[in-house]
Order: structure tokens, then C-alpha cells, then sequence
């Protein structure tokens, strides 16, 4: 049954119109139900797809969803997450520490294992231990990292001053391969100069690297004063791949920039594949490889695609009006 574009939410207790939803449902709705963002989950959707292939089961799903947890409807309908009456904490799990939007999440995905806090906390940013918690939640298949943070923020740490938040997540994840799709806000006027600086001089480290300066030449035709979207799109995927290459195989296969229809702030979106190494590839070298490969590729435009291809933006104008109506 498809109800009425008025009717876009079905709680446990019933249906709710539009008229119902709170502040915070409506600015998730102008902020994450854009073509744009559609366009980037038709690539997550590939990508979960492939992660539950290799693992020939539906996955086992940690997300930063929104309080229309498209995501979650996305893969749901698509058969990558399973769902009778309720769904299964073992399988789908979310983190939220804003109570309203906690609560509101929380009504729609009835049996979920939740986390009231932030990410950082969860892993446990800074702390070597294991709490027992974790063994609950991890590892996981595909965790989705949808963040609205800058990488060097003035006022959070996600990426540089607390740089022990992505290799505490491979530790976590014990060598078990998983799909990680990570996104950030691009605002230089946001950044720390500081964190940006260490961050540059990560860079500078591959650059004593023959085969990576080429690459880097080849694709920027500089190897400074890079500008900042592209010195973003460049040192994510590094800071990655060098935390988790010591034990699997990181890929970036996919990069997206884009402006959200209706938004102004300029978003960055990477798609990072987690896989066993080859018992007879050599870590450093297919480290190397890694590096060099996401340098050599550019990221994708999202606005220009769809400004220039009629049948993608019929699609992912499609996808947003489908997916208005949340039924969980």
C-alpha cells in the first residue's frame, strides 16, 4: 500500500502525517532526502551489496542515521537487512547521543542495539582497553560514519587530534573485513591550521615516495598549496589506509563532493572496502599500491553528474520521492 506524499512516517502506534513530525524530522528530511545524497547511497548500495556477497548473508550494519534512517530503509528494502516484527540487535545497530533524536530513531527501529552517545565514545577514542560492550556491537560488515563534522575541526577531533579513532576501529574490528563508508563536511573556515599542518606533513611523507609523487604530479600538477577540497579528498583516504593497511587490504574506491540540493555546505563521501590481504601479497607494497591507486582516480563531482545526466537525476529524483514514505 503506498499512502498519500502527506502521510511519510509509520511509527509502531500508527501513521503520522507530516503535519506531526517534529523540527528536528523536517531538517533531516531538507538536509538528507536531496538527490545528491541519493546519488551516494546508490553507491553505498553496490557496496553493501558486494560486503554480503563475499560474506553470502545479510549484513551486520553500525550506522549514524538520521531520524528518517534512510540508510537503514534503503538497505532493508533491498534484502542486505533483515526484518520480521523487529529487527535483530545482533544484525543492525545505531548511534545517536542526542536524546530527542535518539528517541525518535529509536521508535523506528524496534529491537536495534542502540548506543546513546557519540561514536568516539563507543570505540573508545583514546583508551587501549576492550570494554566488554564492544564484543556486542563488533565487528561489523558495513559501518556507515555519516558525520557533519569538518576532518581538523576547531571544535571536535575527528580525524587528527584524536587520530586513534579510526585505527581503534580496525583494532576493533579484528581483522574481520567490513565495508566502511565515511563522510565529512569540506569547511576550511571551520579547520584547525594546527591539525591541518600534522595532516600535511602525513602527506609530505608519501611524497618522498617516487611512484606516489608521480601519481600525486599526474593528478594535481603540483605537490603543494593544494586546494582545500582536493587536499581534503586527499588526505582522508591516506589517513585511512594507513591506519588499517597493516592487517587488510583498504581500498578507496569511491570518492564524492557534493552540495545537497537546498544545502549550502559542501560534503565529502568515501567509500572504504576492508578486505583480507593475499597470504602472498606483501603489506607495504600493497599499501603502496592502495595509495597510489586513490591519488591516480578522481573523486566524483556529484553535481556536475547530475547536471549532465538526465537519466541519473530521474533516478535519484525518484529514490527521494520513494523513499518520503518511511514504513518500517
Amino acid at each position: 500500500m503506498r499512502f498519500p506524499r502527506s502521510t511519510i512516517i509509520c511509527y509502531r502506534s500508527g501513521i503520522l502525517s507530516s503535519d506531526d513530525l517534529t523540527d528536528i524530522e523536517k531538517e533531516d528530511i531538507r538536509r538528507y532526502n536531496t538527490k545528491e545524497k541519493w546519488y551516494v547511497r546508490r553507491a553505498w548500495l553496490e557496496s553493501a551489496r558486494r560486503r554480503a556477497a563475499i560474506k553470502g548473508a545479510p549484513i551486520r550494519y553500525l550506522t549514524l542515521t538520521c531520524t528518517r534512517v534512510y540508510d537503514i530503509e534503503l538497505l532493508r528494502r533491498n534484502g542486505l537487512i533483515r526484518k520480521t516484527t523487529r529487527y535483530d540487535s545482533d544484525r543492525l545497530a545505531f548511534c545517536e547521543q542526542n536524546s530527542l533524536r535518539y528517541s525518535l530513531i529509536w521508535k523506528l527501529l524496534p529491537g536495534a542495539s542502540d548506543c546513546s552517545y557519540t561514536f568516539e565514545r563507543l570505540v573508545g577514542v583514546g583508551d587501549p582497553s576492550m570494554p566488554p560492550r564492544l564484543s556486542t556491537i563488533f565487528p561489523r560488515d558495513v559501518i556507515n560514519m555519516d558525520l557533519t563534522g569538518t576532518p581538523f575541526s576547531l571544535e571536535s577531533s575527528l580525524l587528527l587530534e584524536n587520530l586513534d579513532m579510526i585505527p581503534k576501529l580496525f583494532l576493533i574490528q579484528n581483522n574481520s573485513p567490513f565495508t566502511l563508508w565515511l563522510t565529512l563536511r569540506i569547511d576550511e573556515s571551520n579547520e584547525n591550521p594546527a591539525k591541518k599542518r600534522k595532516a600535511n606533513m602525513l602527506l609530505d611523507e608519501n611524497l618522498k615516495d617516487q611512484d606516489f609523487k608521480t601519481a600525486f604530479l599526474g593528478r594535481f600538477g603540483q605537490t603543494g598549496n593544494l586546494p582545500y577540497e582536493d587536499f581534503v579528498m586527499t588526505i582522508v583516504p591516506k589517513l585511512v589506509i594507513r591506519s588499517g593497511s597493516k592487517n587488510l587490504d583498504v581500498r578507496c574506491p569511491k570518492r564524492f563532493v557534493y552540495v545537497g540540493e537546498g544545502n549550502v555546505s559542501k560534503m565529502a563521501s568515501f567509500i572504504f572496502e576492508c578486505d583480507q590481504i593475499d597470504k602472498l601479497a606483501n603489506e607495504q607494497t600493497l599499501k603502496k599500491k592502495r595509495l597510489v591507486e586513490f591519488v591516480s582516480m578522481g573523486q566524483e563531482n556529484v553535481n556536475a553528474i547530475l547536471d549532465g545526466d538526465n537519466k541519473i537525476r530521474e533516478e535519484c529524483r525518484r529514490m527521494k520521492l520513494e523513499y518520503e514514505e518511511v514504513s518500517l
